[in-house]
């Protein structure tokens, strides 16, 4: 089990910000500026595309695309962070006082697979009445991945497996989510 991780229900998993490390861990990219790119999105009321990934330095990371702007930036994450995405994603909420963006989580060799599993179950398990959908036809889907995305006032968090679900479906099924 990974360090940050929480059992909960006997067999799932919930990712816990607050119990994660990251002091000793370099990071060399600049996300004071992919923070600043993104709270001009947030003002804006943009309606923001995101999906969770571990970027190239091993860090937690939420891909940011804007329905105003092309282009994507990636921006590292911490818990403040997630506080502050998730209350522009619900609430249209800007205020982003608590939030350090020089203090990223470090994923300490967790994949992108499962950081996204962690947070799909997170969210299914922190949010009431999430709008979960499964994702029946599309690119993805149709070489046997697995794809659900989330649906809130001010965007959408997609969520892709490259590999197989592992439970997912039976997890989210159980709490009559899809």
């Amino acid at each position: 089990m990974l360090p940050y991780i929480t059992e909960i229900n006997s067999k799932k998993y919930h990712l816990n910000y607050k119990e994660m490390d990251n002091t000793q861990h370099p990071n060399n990219y600049d996300n004071k500026a992919a923070h600043d790119t993104l709270k001009k999105m947030m003002m804006r009321k943009d309606i923001l595309d995101l999906f969770f990934n571990i970027d190239k330095y091993g860090f937690c990371s939420v891909r940011v695309k804007s329905s105003k702007q092309p282009n994507s930036i990636e921006y590292q994450i911490g818990y403040d962070g997630y506080v502050w995405i998730m209350a522009y994603l619900m609430q249209g909420n800007t205020d982003d006082s608590d939030v350090n963006p020089s203090q990223p989580i470090h994923g300490n060799g967790t994949t992108g697979d499962e950081y996204r599993k962690q947070m799909l179950v997170t969210l299914a398990d922190e949010l009431s009445h999430p709008d979960i959908q499964k994702e029946k036809k599309s690119a993805f889907t149709k070489y046997g991945k697995t794809a659900y995305y989330m649906n809130f006032t001010y965007g959408i968090i997609h969520f892709f497996f490259m590999q197989n679900n592992e439970g997912i479906d039976e997890f989210l099924e159980a709490k009559e989510l899809i």
